[in-house]
Formats: C-alpha cells, structure tokens, sequence
C-alpha cells in the first residue's frame, strides 16, 4: 500500500540512450546501490522504443526489498551513455514499477559509483555533513540466489560519500559495539558493558537530558499507491490491566517530551497503541517495543 516514506527523494539521473533506430533520447534513472539487477517501467519501455513482445523471456524471479515477487515481462540490452562513458547494459521490464532503477554494478560501470563499491572513501565525513544528506532509498531489488549470472557482493544499504569529500578534515568516530552471536546468549555483564558501549557510539539516540530534538531534513511525506485504498479503524483495543500503568507512565512522557499533545474531543486521525512484550533484559532499552 505505502509505496515510499521519505523526507528527501531519492537523487535522479540523466542517462543518454542510443536507440535501436539510430535516435538518441535523454532518460531518468534513480542509481540503486542495493539493486542487483536494472530495471524499466513497462511505460518506460514503450518510451524508449523496446518492444515488448521481443525480450527475452526471464531466466529467473526478480524480488523487491520486502520479498515481493515483481512482475518480469523479460530483458534486453540497452545503450547508454554518460559523459564519454558508453556501456551497453541489461535491463529487465517490470509491471507496475514507478522509476527507472540503475544496479549498483551498472552504476559503477557508468562511473557513477566508484571501482571498490562497497569499499568507503578514503575520507569518511563527519556527523554535520551526514544529517545533512537525504536518508538512502527504501526499496532494492534482488534475483533469485543461484539463478544470478551477476557477480554477488556482500554490501550494506546506504549511500556511498560524494568523491568530493575526499581529503577533508576526519573526526574519530568510537567503534560500533558487537559480539559473536555464535556463542549464544550473552552474560548480564557483557550486555551491561554493550549497552555503554553503544550510548558511547551513538550519544544523539540515547539522549535523555534534553527534549526530542527535530529531524534534519525536508518535511515527512507519504507516498501511496495508485489502487491504495482508505482503511478506518474505530474499535477501541482494551489494554491488558499489567501494562495499564506502564502505558501511563509513557505516555506521560511523550506528553513531557512534546511528542504527542492532549485532546478533550474527538479527531479525525487517530492510532492504536499496539503494546507488544519481548525478551526481558536487564536493561529497560529492550523491555518493550
């Protein structure tokens, strides 16, 4: 239903297209750093002159981010030019697809992302130049493991530095905490010692001493899809009598914390408090979520 959410929209980029006829056509693409494979609207590629009946039938199921099984009407080689840059490529033709997506590996080869990608610039930037960058894209796509003949990478979602960042000032960052999974659950002295690490590592997130603090970045907006569709909930959801105090407590607190505000009458958006218990650690971080 949601098809985006977003302060920022994603970067987009002019790409020079060789058609099969000889012409030549200005295209939109929205680089994917978690994208495997490079994909067009069917409308994109009425656009661009593919004909659709001719592709060449799919060797394998493509999936989104969230595991949705995508629509694969086949592929076929397109040129494209950027700069003095001219690579021909595979594209696969998507239904119900909204933007051009460009893999990470044709993205490279267009020096749109550089050589070593995933690798990180040899300058890394600091905590004002990072708030100030839009969030990475939500959505990727990923083919069927064992049925890719695109070379695999191990690689983490997110953006790759600007090359022009390279060679500013750096500023030392704590290391991010971590233990071996692989020899279980871990002791309370070891979680205690976890947890201090990451208030050290992320300070911003665990501050307590001030208000909530506004988002970097534009203002939030929702995108949906064209065959979404309104739903009201109005049944009131009884909370269990254990948490009832626990509910108060926090609610007190988004109160104070000017998250929420109250009301004396009835409004048009509302939203239940879904209270769902977890594992019980020692610590009051992963009590509830």
């Amino acid at each position: 239903m949601i098809q985006g959410l977003h302060t920022t929209r994603a970067p987009q980029i002019q790409i020079l297209l060789h058609r099969s006829d000889g012409r030549r056509q200005q295209t939109t693409w929205t680089p994917d750093t978690g994208a495997e494979v490079s994909v067009i609207s069917q409308e994109a590629a009425k656009q661009m002159g593919i004909n659709v009946k001719k592709l060449t039938p799919p060797s394998g199921s493509l999936f989104a981010a969230d595991g949705r099984e995508l629509p694969c009407l086949g592929a076929c080689q397109v040129a494209l030019q950027l700069g003095s840059i001219k690579r021909t490529i595979a594209v696969s033709v998507v239904k119900k697809l909204h933007s051009s997506l460009l893999s990470w590996h044709d993205a490279v080869r267009l020096g749109i992302l550089h050589k070593e990608f995933p690798q990180q610039i040899r300058s890394a930037i600091s905590d004002e130049e990072e708030t100030s960058r839009p969030a990475p894209a939500v959505c990727s796509l990923k083919t069927m493991p064992g049925k890719s003949k695109i070379p695999r990478r191990v690689v983490k979602r997110g953006s790759a530095p600007a090359l022009e960042d390279a060679g500013k000032a750096q500023k030392v960052h704590p290391l991010k905490p971590t233990w071996d999974a692989s020899k279980g659950v871990p002791s309370a002295e070891e979680r205690r010692k976890h947890f201090s690490a990451m208030k050290e590592a992320f300070p911003r997130v665990f501050d307590v001493t001030s208000k909530l603090r506004k988002m970097s970045g534009g203002s939030m907006a929702i995108e949906l899809t064209e065959d979404a569709t309104p739903v009201s909930v109005s049944t009131a959801r009884s909370v269990p009598f254990c948490w009832r105090d626990d509910i108060r407590r926090q609610l007190d607190e988004l109160l104070e914390s000017d998250v929420i505000e109250p009301v004396e009458h009835p409004t048009e958006w509302c939203h239940p408090i879904p209270k769902r218990l977890t594992v019980t650690w020692s610590d009051p971080v992963y009590e509830f979520v």
